[in-house]
């Protein structure tokens, strides 16, 4: 209602519920066909990527962007400002709906924060073994749910097979390093989730590298826009930002419009 208010309707409005709080009801579905074939839909569905970018914003916003490092590293404001960090990422994590993917990224950041103030050190497989275990105790179900393997997989194939990638290709520049890194990652989440999207939805996307180096960062500023939006929505600070909003979902969704449209854009199996 509040993203309404703010002059931001049809296809963008359904687009940026579904991107910043997971409410997919006002989506159209030539928007759902669009982000499948340019394989975007990732963005569409909260996920591990919103709430790692949640993260990022909640800890640059609590640190006063880097700002309050030497309290951070004090015992005791490291312990308050690592409860507040969760608190906040759980409180996002119950208003999108709690999806398996959310879950499973909110308990990784979870394990990971506590192994970090506790001064402890892990393997990088206990906290996504102990999300997994978490999550199937609630409920056992869960395991044939396709957001639950698409996410897990996604993970999996990124820690097993992204990190060696990069680990073998030396890049030099922040700029290529950054792009690099991103399109590394991009492909191994592919690798790793191709044979379940292949069963699942009977298609592959042909340009997710080319889609994802765009529509990530994109995806970081529109949750940050979005966000702010809702917050100042009680004076003319989130009537601009509802403007640049409204303007930031369309051109991602021109964006994806454009790569669907490339020839060859997705494999029907």
């Amino acid at each position: 209602e509040q993203y309404k208010k703010m002059g931001i309707t049809g296809k963008e409005l359904g687009i940026l519920s579904a991107l910043t709080l997971g409410y997919r009801e006002e989506l159209d579905k030539d928007v759902k066909e669009s982000f499948s074939v340019s394989g975007a839909m990732h963005v569409l569905a909260v996920s591990g990527l919103h709430t790692g970018i949640v993260w990022g914003i909640l800890t640059w916003f609590l640190t006063l962007g880097g700002w309050c490092k030497p309290l951070h590293e004090e015992k005791g404001r490291r312990w308050l400002l690592g409860g507040i960090l969760l608190i906040l990422l759980w409180i996002y994590a119950f208003v999108t709906g709690l999806s398996p993917s959310v879950m499973r990224s909110a308990l990784m950041l979870s394990f990971w924060e506590l192994t970090y103030l506790m001064g402890r050190h892990t393997s990088r497989w206990n906290p996504i073994l102990a999300a997994a275990v978490i999550i199937l105790l609630i409920n056992p179900l869960t395991l044939w749910s396709v957001s639950f393997q698409l996410s897990f997989a996604a993970v999996a194939g990124i820690m097993l097979i992204g990190q060696k990638m990069q680990r073998s290709i030396s890049l030099k520049g922040r700029m290529l390093q950054y792009v690099g890194g991103l399109m590394l990652v991009s492909v191994a989440a592919q690798i790793a989730t191709m044979p379940l999207t292949m069963h699942y939805f009977g298609q592959t996307s042909n340009y997710f590298a080319l889609t994802n180096l765009v529509v990530i960062p994109m995806a970081g500023v529109l949750l940050v826009l979005g966000f702010g939006t809702l917050a100042m929505s009680w004076c003319v600070i989130g009537e601009w930002l509802g403007v640049a909003t409204k303007w930031c979902t369309w051109l991602l969704r021109e964006v994806v419009e454009w790569i669907e449209g490339l020839p060859f854009s997705t494999t029907q199996i």
